[in-house]
């Protein structure tokens, strides 16, 4: 559907209508691709006391909802809209691609009484909104509560002031919708060519509490001014910002603000970080903010805050991750205008890095009012600073009462504790005019008991058991054996015997093997192992050595006598000599004679009388 008619007055559309009391129709599509352009709609509207109707959409390759009618007028649209008394209806998108484009939207909206309507969209390759004011809406412009935004897709960009709201306007007492993203990731880049940042923006102006935003991915990028927050313009108390990425968040960079800003910006610096942000421009207290991921990087003025501008209190700031870098001026703070200092809670595994005046903050009374500062809890494996390059962890107030600081490390390197802020890399909980704030640095000393097993103290004598069959006192049916390539190893009190063989263990490839390096044997003796071998083939079964000294396999096994000096001479003369004179004392000759050589056989296991 492309254009609008020739007078200007109508867009190509496809509409259900309902403009008395009863509920609005459902608009149902399928297809492959959907198009939408130059400010054709597709809405399905109610405009008295019934309920908004629904819109559907089944396209199986792609949506693209782009552009405006060139007067103006028209804005490509999908939408849901309920401008009576009852709730606004249900958007909901199924498809490959959602491409949203130069202006239009995809809106879920209720301009009275009832809740705001949903919208649901399952994009199984990417969503994409790309310049000024394009994207996706739930909002609210009367006293019912925001709809719920849900997206799921495996890559959600945002870039060129694209815009995804949940919202309720004009005062409303509802409270703001809410947007749940699940993507494998999430990127934000940039602002429009008029300076407006890429949102993902959860909001209330009225009395009623701030929507939550909740993202779940791998890895979230937010460059160039990007920004995902929530907060409150009213006396409500603003809305919580849930971050979940496996892999991490990576925060670059900001851009100028404008002078009709609509969102977070940097008082000092009058720019508009990429960041992550709770807020508060009114009495309101700003909400929570939560991140869980592996590496969380700001970089280049990036920021992470739970602020209150105006004389509410900031919230609450919590970082679960493994490894913290803020680099060239990033932030994370928890201040407040005139109100109470927000906390800060991080739990870092390993390192927390703070690079060329990056900033941990919870001070209060940053426009010199009053509020007393908030607390930071740190617990890191190491926390890192270069101590010339002025990067801080305060918990300053200026009337009010400073803040507490809490560190537990195994090393701090580069920060100091004091009680003013020099060019330096600093920790302080100082106030103006109040009573200074608590410091407590824990450092863990690495104990190398820690790591100790204490033995037991009923040692075993094993000398008792010596002698004994070790088997029988272990239990029935158990062995004990000594294996090895030499039999029974030596007695440890004899001398090493000098003829002990040797065997070469090495790997040798056939092809190195030559002619020269093989056995010889006598004419004979060849024509013998060819016949053997035409005869039957069978393992090596023993070897005998040559008079030339060469090793030769046989096929039956040989019996020799050991030549090696397991037995020594003096024993044998000893043997003999004490054979001789003994002989005629000892009743039993035999039994002697056989006492005796057992003897020689457990000293020497190789012990043959024949030797002697």
């Amino acid at each position: 559907m492309i254009g609008i008619a020739q007078n200007g007055n109508f867009a190509s559309s496809l509409a259900a209508q309902t403009t008395g009391a009863g509920d609005g129709g459902r608009v149902e599509i399928k297809t492959e691709k959907l198009i939408l352009r130059d400010g054709a709609q597709v809405s399905a509207a109610t405009a008295n006391q019934g309920r908004g109707g629904d819109v559907f959409v089944n396209a199986s390759e792609s949506v693209e909802v782009i552009g405006a009618s060139q007067n103006g007028k028209f804005t490509s649209s999908l939408r849901a809209q309920t401008q009576g008394t009852g709730d606004g209806g249900t958007v909901t998108i199924n498809t490959g691609r959602l491409i949203i484009q130069d202006g239009a939207r995809v809106t879920a909206t209720t301009f009275n009484q009832g809740r705001g309507g949903d919208m649901f969209v399952n994009a199984s390759e990417s969503v994409e909104a790309i310049g000024f004011g394009s994207g996706l809406r739930v909002q609210t412009q009367g006293a019912g509560d925001g709809g719920t935004l849900t997206v799921k897709t495996r890559r959600f960009l945002a870039s060129k002031g694209a815009q995804t709201l949940a919202a309720t306007f004009n005062n409303s007492t509802g409270n703001g919708g809410n947007i749940k993203i699940q993507a494998s990731e999430v990127e934000l880049i940039g602002t429009s060519d008029n300076g407006e940042p890429t949102v993902v923006f959860a909001t209330t102006r009225g009395e009623g509490y701030g929507g939550e935003i909740r993202i779940e991915t791998d890895r979230l990028i937010l460059q160039g001014g990007a920004q995902i927050g929530a907060g409150t313009f009213s006396s409500g108390r603003g809305g919580d910002v849930f971050v979940q990425a496996s892999d991490s968040v990576e925060l670059v960079g900001t851009v100028p603000q404008l002078p009709n800003r609509q969102f977070f910006r940097d008082q000092s610096s009058q720019q508009f970080p990429s960041g992550l942000f709770t807020s508060s421009e009114d009495t309101g207290t700003a909400g929570n903010l939560r991140i869980e991921t592996d590496r969380l990087t700001l970089q280049d003025r990036a920021e992470i805050s739970v602020n209150n501008q105006e004389t509410g209190d900031a919230g609450s700031l919590e970082v679960v991750v493994r490894n913290l870098l803020l680099d060239n001026q990033a932030v994370l703070s928890a201040t407040t205008k005139s109100g109470q200092g927000g906390n800060i809670i991080l739990q870092i595994d390993e390192l927390l890095l703070l690079r060329r005046n990056s900033q941990i903050s919870t001070s209060a009374g940053i426009d010199r009012g009053g509020g007393d500062g908030g607390n930071i809890v740190i617990d890191s494996g190491f926390i890192v600073a270069i101590p010339k390059e002025n990067s801080d962890i305060t918990a300053n107030a200026f009337q009010g009462r400073g803040g507490n600081i809490k560190i537990t490390t195994q090393s701090l390197f580069g920060f100091e504790f004091r009680n003013s802020q020099p060019s330096l890399s600093d920790i302080t909980a100082s106030s103006d005019f109040g009573i200074d704030g608590v410091v407590d640095i824990n450092i863990l000393n690495v104990d190398p008991a820690q790591g100790l097993t204490e033995l037991p103290t009923d040692i075993v004598d094993v000398s008792r058991l010596i002698g004994q069959d070790f088997c029988r006192v272990v239990g029935q049916n158990s062995e004990f054996v000594v294996t090895g390539r030499g039999g029974l190893p030596n007695s440890p009190n004899e001398t090493l015997r000098a003829n002990a063989p040797w065997e070469d263990l090495r790997l040798l490839a056939e092809s190195e093997l030559t002619p020269s390096q093989l056995p010889s044997a006598s004419r004979s003796e060849q024509q013998k192992t060819k016949d053997n071998q035409l005869e039957r083939i069978v393992e090596a079964q023993g070897w005998i050595t040559a008079p030339n000294g060469n090793v030769l396999l046989t096929a039956k096994p040989v019996t020799a006598t050991p030549q090696g000096l397991w037995l020594h001479p003096l024993d044998c003369q000893r043997w003999k000599q004490t054979s001789r004179s003994k002989k005629n004392e000892v009743t039993d000759s035999v039994n002697y004679d056989r006492t005796l050589r057992a003897n020689l056989k457990f000293r020497y296991p190789y012990f043959n009388p024949g030797q002697c």
